[in-house]
């Protein structure tokens, strides 16, 4: 492969593919496919606060989809 920034194997890469083929250098990808649980603070709120991410192929297989999730913060002012 070529330098950073190089095209020098996309030709061949488009010529190899058809468009119902899905290019084997995506595989690693497959890892990430699901929904995963997340956490996260927030500096309004004294909590970590719950959520998912779900990534799914886009279909064709060439792109990767990411959706989340998660709840607004409650936001507690002192005193109420």
């Amino acid at each position: 492969m070529g330098g950073a920034g190089s095209n020098d194997e996309l030709p061949a890469v488009r010529s190899s593919y058809g468009m119902t083929e899905r290019d084997p250098a995506l595989e690693p990808f497959d890892a990430l496919i699901g929904t995963w649980a997340t956490e996260a603070t927030q500096p309004l709120v004294d909590a970590v606060l719950p959520g998912s991410i779900t990534f799914e192929w886009l279909e064709g297989g060439r792109f990767i989809v990411q959706r989340s999730c998660a709840p607004p913060p409650v936001h507690r002012t002192p005193g109420w």
